[in-house]
Protein backbone atom coordinates (compact mmCIF):
# COMPACT_ATOMS: atom_id res chain seq x y z
CA UNK A 1 0.00 0.00 0.00
CA UNK A 2 1.02 2.91 -0.95
CA UNK A 3 -0.12 6.68 1.28
CA UNK A 4 -1.69 9.51 -1.03
CA UNK A 5 -2.79 12.73 0.23
CA UNK A 6 -6.01 14.04 -2.02
CA UNK A 7 -7.86 17.16 -0.83
CA UNK A 8 -5.94 17.69 2.35
CA UNK A 9 -6.83 13.64 3.23
CA UNK A 10 -4.89 10.66 3.80
CA UNK A 11 -5.61 7.60 1.98
CA UNK A 12 -3.75 4.44 1.94
CA UNK A 13 -3.88 2.99 -1.77
CA UNK A 14 -3.39 -0.67 -2.41
CA UNK A 15 -1.02 -0.64 -5.11
CA UNK A 16 -1.66 -4.83 -5.64
CA UNK A 17 -3.81 -7.48 -4.58
CA UNK A 18 -3.12 -8.30 -0.81
CA UNK A 19 -5.05 -10.37 1.92
CA UNK A 20 -5.60 -7.14 4.20
CA UNK A 21 -7.71 -4.80 1.77
CA UNK A 22 -8.23 -3.85 -1.80
CA UNK A 23 -9.93 -0.84 -0.56
CA UNK A 24 -8.52 2.86 -0.01
CA UNK A 25 -8.20 3.06 3.38
CA UNK A 26 -8.78 6.87 4.91
CA UNK A 27 -6.29 7.75 7.79
CA UNK A 28 -6.97 10.19 10.37
CA UNK A 29 -3.62 12.44 11.05
CA UNK A 30 -2.03 10.22 13.92
CA UNK A 31 -2.99 7.10 11.49
CA UNK A 32 -1.27 9.05 8.86
CA UNK A 33 1.60 9.72 11.09
CA UNK A 34 1.83 6.46 11.95
CA UNK A 35 2.71 5.13 9.00
CA UNK A 36 4.97 7.93 7.65
CA UNK A 37 6.78 6.81 11.12
CA UNK A 38 7.26 2.86 9.92
CA UNK A 39 9.89 3.04 7.90
CA UNK A 40 12.09 5.36 10.31
CA UNK A 41 11.49 2.94 13.46
CA UNK A 42 13.14 -0.36 14.02
CA UNK A 43 10.05 -2.08 16.30
CA UNK A 44 6.47 -1.21 17.33
CA UNK A 45 7.91 0.12 20.94
CA UNK A 46 10.34 3.09 19.08
CA UNK A 47 7.28 3.86 16.59
CA UNK A 48 5.31 4.51 19.65
CA UNK A 49 7.64 5.80 21.65
CA UNK A 50 8.25 8.58 18.57
CA UNK A 51 4.07 9.07 18.38
CA UNK A 52 3.88 9.35 22.09
CA UNK A 53 6.80 12.14 21.90
CA UNK A 54 5.42 14.32 19.20
CA UNK A 55 1.78 14.52 20.70
CA UNK A 56 3.29 14.72 24.25
CA UNK A 57 1.49 11.57 25.27
CA UNK A 58 2.72 9.46 28.41
CA UNK A 59 3.58 6.21 27.57
CA UNK A 60 0.81 4.54 29.83
CA UNK A 61 -1.99 6.80 28.79
CA UNK A 62 -5.03 5.49 27.04
CA UNK A 63 -3.90 7.23 24.12
CA UNK A 64 -0.89 5.60 24.24
CA UNK A 65 -2.51 2.66 24.18
CA UNK A 66 -4.93 3.44 21.26
CA UNK A 67 -1.58 4.20 19.02
CA UNK A 68 0.09 0.42 20.30
CA UNK A 69 -3.12 -1.08 19.55
CA UNK A 70 -3.52 0.55 16.42
CA UNK A 71 0.16 -0.72 15.58
CA UNK A 72 -0.84 -3.83 16.49
CA UNK A 73 -3.83 -4.29 13.99
CA UNK A 74 -1.37 -3.11 11.15
CA UNK A 75 1.07 -5.91 12.06
CA UNK A 76 -1.71 -8.56 12.48
CA UNK A 77 -3.43 -7.33 9.04
CA UNK A 78 -0.13 -7.25 7.25
CA UNK A 79 -0.11 -4.57 5.98
CA UNK A 80 3.12 -3.25 8.48
CA UNK A 81 5.97 -6.00 8.89
CA UNK A 82 8.61 -5.89 12.03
Amino acid sequence: MILREIYGKSILMPIRYNEASNDPIYLNDVAALIWKKVAASNDLYELKKSICEIYELDEDSTEAYSVEKFITQLIENEIIFY
